[in-house]
């Protein structure tokens, strides 16, 4: 009888344990994925985002090389939990590949991308400029969409539609993107 009213006691104690722990597991996982819910609400939190886009910029008919070191962004950003707060961060080049923008952020424009490389152009001075071979106004303003290809020209240019003809092609952007040592996906 002594052992029946132990062995009682010792089963709602087990069951007691493991009713605390059951609820405790779920509040834990209900408020961990909450707070993940939120974060991803916001539309100031850029981690995960990143698309790539080809731009040429031709000045007074040459193509503007930004493939040397002074435009590369060196440090690596494809680690987990990312979030960059730099426009260099932001917005920039990698692997000497002066053709194609990595961008991380949902809130970059174009301009971003010159600002970022420390290259100046005003709207003013921007002779024609196309998307994905399509003309368009105020490109400065325009913000960059996965495996967009831009065009700028500045400038005088003698052969217009040469230039739309040089456009990056999706193929390369897209192998640049796949890329893993500084900043593919």
């Amino acid at each position: 009888m002594l052992k029946e009213k132990l062995n009682k006691k010792i089963l709602s104690i087990a069951s007691i344990v493991l009713l605390i722990g059951v609820i405790s597991v779920s509040a834990f996982s209900y408020f961990n994925n909450n707070s993940n819910n939120n974060e991803s609400d916001h539309s100031d939190s850029d981690e995960g985002f990143h698309l790539h886009a080809g731009f040429l910029v031709y000045k007074d008919g040459e193509l503007v090389d930004f493939s040397g070191e002074d435009y590369m962004q060196i440090a690596t950003c494809n680690t987990p939990g990312y979030k960059p707060t730099t426009i260099k961060e932001k917005v920039h080049l990698h692997d000497n590949v002066g053709i194609v923008t990595h961008v991380h952020s949902e809130d970059v424009s174009w301009s971003n991308l010159f600002e970022s490389l420390e290259y100046h152009i005003t709207p003013s001075e921007i002779t024609a400029a196309f998307v994905n071979n399509q003309p368009v106004e105020n490109i400065l303003d325009l913000k960059p969409s996965n495996n967009d290809s831009i065009i700028i020209v500045i400038g005088e240019l003698e052969d217009l539609d040469s230039i739309t003809e040089q456009s990056v092609p999706v193929e390369f952007i897209e192998e640049i993107a796949s890329r893993v040592e500084s900043c593919g996906i």
